[in-house]
């Protein structure tokens, strides 16, 4: 599912780049902070980077893709997990359940009515109602949100973020079993971190409109990468470098900068996209193909994607046999995120990828993809 989020073009926009049980395991996800604190429930609040230390070792990291639920009543939307079957919209329209397979795990997200006298509770009140109510073992209150986690009475293990955006409030709560802890953990950072209510800024909408307005429009992305020029080099993580997959024949190949990223005698260095006017930016749903996508909306202008990927192209090591094997990145679990920007040749688009890997300063750029749809 697409959900597009229109903006003028760029008005300086800042962005802070920044052992399973009874179920499978899968993909990773980060980033976060927090204000006032009891106790650290290790699921991230919103703002300051998330380090990913608690499933560091991998044994509960979901690796699985991830789909879209958008809530229409009240206009907010997040990903859940493929391991969990969505039950269907609630008779109130508030929000939805999702239920592994087994019966045993359950995700939920709600919009959360909180006012008894018609005004909105201040979240301190939300968050003590919750924590006399729920009597969690682990608490945490954020400015905008707070976190509990704990054991239910029928001895199942309870994670819950609830947001308050505005005047509104949205609940996120799983409820596992305590062997499926860590796998929990990961998706709900996943499921926070996915959150978006529409009308409000997304974060990574953001984060690829500044990207492309900083590396793309009215510049030379070729001489950028090709020059180390300053602009690029703050989207860059200095330990994990940046590669680009590109097919001078048949075949993709992975350039660094000691192999001058590929660049030849054809590499165009001179064209300068111009936007023309606003963009649009679309989330997709995960790996969704990247070569059937429209670059262009209704009226002609430009539309940019975005969306969270399970894993990058392999590289080819060996041309002759075209054997693969896959990427390595000094942050093997990160969350990934590719970005599908309109690249041009003579008079066609195609799509140009970029690859972002969220590592402990946030969001960085590791791959370029020139090699999609035949480019």
């Amino acid at each position: 599912m697409k959900r597009f989020f229109t903006m003028v073009a760029l008005a300086a926009m800042i962005i802070h780049a920044g052992c399973t049980g009874g179920l499978r395991s899968g993909e990773k996800k980060n980033r976060s902070a927090g204000t006032e604190t009891e106790a650290d429930t290790g699921i991230p609040g919103k703002g300051e980077a998330y380090d990913g230390d608690e499933a560091a070792n991998g044994n509960g990291v979901y690796k699985g893709y991830y789909t879209g639920y958008y809530n229409e009543r009240y206009g907010y939307g997040m990903e859940y997990p493929d391991i969990l079957i969505p039950q269907g919209e609630a008779d109130s329209g508030d929000g939805q359940a999702f239920v592994s397979g087994n019966g045993s795990a359950t995700l939920r997200v709600y919009h959360d009515f909180r006012s008894l006298s018609g005004d909105p509770d201040p979240i301190e009140k939300a968050y003590r109602d919750d924590v006399k109510r729920l009597k969690p073992s682990k608490q945490k209150l954020h400015e905008s949100h707070y976190e509990l986690q704990g054991t239910t009475a029928d001895g199942k293990q309870f994670s819950q973020v609830t947001i308050r955006q505005g005047d509104e409030y949205y609940t996120i709560a799983a409820e596992y079993d305590k062997a499926d802890a860590e796998l929990f953990a990961d998706i709900m950072r996943h499921a926070f971190n996915s959150f978006y209510v529409m009308g409000s800024a997304d974060p990574l909408a953001e984060f690829v409109i500044k990207f492309a307005d900083d590396c793309y429009w009215e510049k030379n992305f070729n001489r950028l990468l090709r020059d180390n020029d300053g602009r690029l080099a703050s989207y860059i993580d200095p330990e994990m470098g940046v590669r680009r997959y590109y097919n001078p024949g048949s075949v993709a190949y992975l350039y660094d900068r000691e192999k001058n990223f590929g660049f030849d005698d054809y590499t165009d260095f001179d064209l300068e996209p111009e936007l023309g006017g606003e963009v649009s930016v679309a989330r997709l749903s995960p790996d969704e193909p990247p070569c059937e996508l429209e670059f262009r909306d209704e009226r002609g202008y430009f539309i940019l994607y975005y969306g969270t990927i399970s894993s990058l192209p392999d590289e080819v090591i060996n041309p002759e046999t075209f054997e693969t094997r896959p990427v390595k990145l000094p942050y093997p679990n990160a969350e990934l995120l590719a970005v599908y920007i309109p690249g041009f040749y003579n008079e066609f688009i195609h799509a140009r990828g970029f690859y972002f890997v969220n590592t402990p300063n946030g969001w960085k750029l590791a791959f370029v993809d020139d090699s999609l749809c035949s480019a």
